[in-house]
């Protein structure tokens, strides 16, 4: 499998390891997800299979049947994780230039980077992928808002995160330029400010529609069965590298599920936290993950 942000942080971003850090405090689903190295600088070129026939016993002296795969290359452009911070001039002066200015608010900026980062990852790859693939389960709610409870399976070179190593030039995740050489210049509204421009070049691939499935309209008594949940699981061929990604709240909702397949168990890495799983299973919750509009499925 691939690293994780920290695991990259430690490999190339020597100068600013930081950064990671504020990136994923608030976004733990983020964190977790494997990441690998694009197959060039902007974009990453793979093989989707579309059909395979393997091999079979055959009696003594049997023929063998013909084997083979079909598959066709996909391109995927990277994203950018970042933005841009201005600050006045003389609110700059204030904290005794700019550079001390951006040091000073850079946690709070990184930290709702990654926030924002995970949310899109959340909503518009994973649960759009789901929904868009007929992976996606309901419960018996009719109307109004919910939450949704997704499943993800990550294999190498298939389900994944990806990420540009031009990214990690200056030795941090995020690549932070000064503009306009770090002089003043006029914003859009003609104040005069100084910039600090944040980029990274990130993606998340789908390439196998087994990895990823959900339960959505998820309500205070409307919740999923258990053999909703099992149905979710063996939707993605769950296994080690699986995670349940959902809002805490859907935590406090299944909390009132009374069946033994909800195990707490303690963190196996940093904090001793609580954390659930469902037949071991992990599930991971993200304050970026919330309740949704009432999602229609057929």
């Amino acid at each position: 499998m691939g690293d994780t942000l920290k695991d990259l942080s430690v490999l190339y971003a020597k100068k600013q390891p930081k950064q990671v850090d504020y990136i994923t405090e608030e976004s733990p689903i983020l964190a977790r997800i494997p990441f690998e190295e694009a197959s060039h600088d902007m974009f990453n070129v793979y093989e989707q299979l579309e059909s395979v026939s393997g091999g079979a016993f055959v009696e003594m002296n049997g023929v063998l049947p013909n084997v083979s795969s079909k598959s066709k290359l996909e391109r995927l452009d990277l994203g950018i994780m970042g933005g841009i911070s201005e600050v006045g001039e003389d609110t700059a002066r204030s904290f005794g230039g700019a550079a001390q200015y951006f040091a000073k608010k850079e946690a709070a900026i990184l930290k709702q980077t990654g926030a924002n980062a995970e949310k899109k990852i959340i909503y518009d790859n994973f649960l759009k992928y789901a929904l868009d693939n007929g992976s996606a389960l309901k419960t018996a709610a009719t109307t109004g808002k919910g939450y949704s409870l997704i499943a993800v399976r990550f294999v190498e070179g298939e389900t994944t995160g990806l990420y540009s190593k031009i990214g990690f030039r200056q030795g941090a995740m995020l690549e932070a330029t000064a503009l306009s050489g770090g002089s003043v210049y006029k914003d859009s509204n003609g104040k005069l400010v100084y910039g600090l421009r944040y980029k990274g070049y990130f993606g998340i691939q789908i390439a196998n529609p087994k990895t990823v499935a959900s339960i959505c309209n998820i309500q205070s008594g409307k919740l999923p069965t258990e053999t909703q949940i099992n149905d979710l699981l063996a939707k993605v061929r769950a296994n080690s590298k699986t995670f349940l990604f959902c809002s805490p709240d859907v935590m406090t909702l299944l909390s009132g599920l009374k069946i033994n397949k909800i195990q707490y168990t303690n963190q196996d890495k940093g904090i001793n936290t609580l954390i659930m799983d469902w037949n071991g299973i992990p599930f991971v919750t993200s304050y970026n993950m919330g309740e949704e509009d009432f999602i229609t499925i057929s």
